[in-house]
C-alpha cells in the first residue's frame, strides 16, 4: 500500500509539472508579446510627441497673440503720448506749416557722418551697454549669437540680460556660460514693454540695445557704430531692419530720414533724428519691421 501511495504521488506530481510546462507560452507567444508591447510603447510615444508638439504650438500661439497685444499696446501708448505732447505745445503748432515746408520742399543735406570709419584710434564709449534678448526656445544659434555679441569691441562695458519666456532647450545653460543675467518669466503674462520697464531699475547700462534672439551682426564694431551717433546727439535711436527699409519711403518725412538710411556691415539701419518731432518717427509699423533697437536708457521701451 505504502508503495502504491508513493506511486500515487510521485504520478500526481509528475501531472501537475506537465500541466505547468503546459502553460508556459511557447516562443511564438513570447514574440508575439514582445511586438505587441513594442507597438503599445510606440504608440505611447507617438502620443507624447504629438502632446508636446501641440503643447509647443500653443505655447507659441500664445507668445504671437501677447506679441500683438504689445504692439496695440505700444500703437496707443504712441498715439496717447503724441497727442498730449501735440495738444499741449503751442509752438509745435504754430510752427507747423514751416516744418511742412521744410520737409516737403526743402532738401537740406546732413554733414554728419552716421556710420564712423573704424581704425586703431577711436574713442571707447565710456559707458556700460546693456543688451536685452527675449528668448523661448532659441536653439543651438543662440550660443553663436553671445559668443557673437561677447566679441564687440569700442565699449567700456557690457552687459547681457536674458528674458526668457520659457524655453526647454539649453539656452539658459548659454546664458550662465557668458555670464549673462538670466530672467525667467515662464508663468509671466507680461509684455515685452512691461518685461522692460520691470526689469529697467536692475539695468546697468546707460545705452539699451533690444535685439531678436539669433540675430547676428556681422561685426565686432556694430553696436559702437550705433550708439556713437546718438551720443553726439545727432540722432535718439538706431534701428536695424529685418525687412525692406523702403517701409520708411511711405512715411512723410522721408526727405528727413533718407540721408539717416544706412548700411552696418550688410544691414540696413535708420538713424531716427534727434528733434522735438522724433517721437512721430517711431511708428509701430516701423518698430515691428525691425531687429534691433538702440537707444538711452528710459522709463519706457518704445518711447524717446
Amino acid at each position: 500500500m505504502k508503495i502504491k501511495s508513493k506511486q500515487e504521488e510521485f504520478n500526481k506530481k509528475e501531472e501537475y509539472n506537465n500541466q505547468q510546462q503546459d502553460k508556459r507560452p511557447t516562443k511564438e507567444e513570447i514574440n508575439y508579446e514582445k511586438e505587441s508591447l513594442k507597438v503599445l510603447i510606440s504608440k505611447q510615444n507617438d502620443f507624447l510627441a504629438s502632446f508636446y508638439k501641440e503643447k509647443d504650438e500653443l505655447l507659441s500661439e500664445n507668445r504671437r497673440l501677447s506679441m500683438e497685444n504689445a504692439n496695440l499696446i505700444r500703437t496707443i501708448s504712441l498715439n496717447h503720448n503724441y497727442i498730449n505732447y501735440l495738444s499741449n505745445s503751442f509752438w509745435w503748432k504754430l510752427t507747423f506749416p514751416l516744418r511742412f515746408i521744410y520737409r516737403n520742399f526743402k532738401n537740406k543735406s546732413i554733414d554728419y557722418q552716421f556710420v564712423k570709419n573704424i581704425n586703431d584710434n577711436i574713442e571707447i564709449i565710456d559707458s556700460t551697454i546693456s543688451i536685452i534678448i527675449n528668448t523661448y526656445n532659441p536653439g543651438e544659434e543662440f550660443k553663436i549669437q553671445l559668443d557673437y555679441l561677447k566679441k564687440q569691441k569700442g565699449i567700456k562695458e557690457l552687459e547681457i540680460i536674458i528674458i526668457d519666456r520659457g524655453s526647454t532647450d539649453n539656452t539658459k545653460k548659454y546664458a550662465k556660460e557668458e555670464n549673462a543675467t538670466f530672467i525667467d518669466m515662464k508663468n509671466n503674462d507680461l509684455t515685452d514693454s512691461e518685461a522692460y520697464e520691470k526689469i529697467l531699475p536692475s539695468i546697468k547700462g546707460d545705452y539699451i540695445v533690444l535685439i531678436e534672439q539669433n540675430k547676428i551682426v556681422d561685426s565686432n564694431y556694430w553696436i559702437y557704430q550705433s550708439i556713437i551717433p546718438i551720443k553726439e546727439n545727432m540722432a535718439v535711436s538706431t534701428v536695424f531692419f529685418k525687412e525692406d527699409i523702403s517701409i520708411v519711403k511711405d512715411t512723410s518725412c522721408y526727405k528727413e530720414l533718407k540721408e539717416r538710411m544706412v548700411e552696418i556691415a550688410d544691414e540696413q539701419v535708420l538713424f531716427f533724428p534727434a528733434n522735438r518731432d522724433a517721437i512721430q518717427y517711431f511708428s509701430p509699423i516701423i518698430l515691428e519691421k525691425s531687429c534691433i533697437l538702440v537707444k538711452k536708457r528710459i522709463s519706457n521701451i518704445f518711447l524717446i
